[in-house]
C-alpha cells in the first residue's frame, strides 16, 4: 500500500545509490563530503522508514539499481550527479507537503530543509550561483 511519503523515501534511496556511484570519483575534501551527505540521506531515510513503522505503514523497497541523473565518469559528473539527486530529492519531499497533514507532514518539513541544505553544498561545489534557490524543490 502506497503511502504519502513514499515519493520522498523513493528519492532517498536514489539519492543514497547516486552517492555510491559518484563517490569514487571524488577525492579530498569532496569525498569527505559525499560520504558524510549519503550518511545524511541514509539517516534521513531510517528516521522516515521508522516512523513510518511505528504507524504500521510499510515504507517502498529500496531497489538493487537506479538511473542516475548523470553518470560519474570524473570528479565533474560525480558532482553534476550528486547535485541533481539532491534537487530530485528536494522536489520529492516539496510534492509530499501538497496533501500532507499533521505528523506527516512534519516529517516530509524536516525531510525537506534538510534537502534543500544539501542541494545547496553540493550547487557551491559546482559553483552554480546562486548556490541556494527561493522556495526549494518547486520546479524552475
Amino acid at each position: 500500500m502506497a503511502n504519502e511519503l513514499d515519493p520522498g523515501v523513493v528519492a532517498e534511496y536514489e539519492a543514497i545509490f547516486t552517492h555510491g556511484d559518484s563517490g569514487p570519483h571524488l577525492s579530498n575534501d569532496l569525498a569527505v563530503m559525499a560520504r558524510e551527505s549519503e550518511r545524511r540521506h541514509r539517516d534521513l531515510r531510517d528516521r522516515v522508514t521508522g516512523w513510518l513503522s511505528q504507524q504500521d505503514i510499510d515504507a517502498p523497497a529500496m531497489q538493487p539499481v537506479y538511473s542516475l541523473p548523470v553518470e560519474p565518469v570524473d570528479a565533474e559528473t560525480a558532482i553534476e550527479a550528486i547535485t541533481l539527486a539532491e534537487q530530485r530529492c528536494t522536489q520529492a519531499w516539496r510534492s509530499v507537503l501538497a496533501d500532507a497533514e499533521g505528523e506527516t507532514r512534519r516529517v516530509a518539513v524536516e525531510a525537506l530543509a534538510e534537502s534543500a541544505i544539501a542541494e545547496a553544498r553540493w550547487r557551491r561545489a559546482l559553483k552554480q550561483s546562486p548556490s541556494t534557490v527561493p522556495f526549494p524543490g518547486r520546479s524552475q
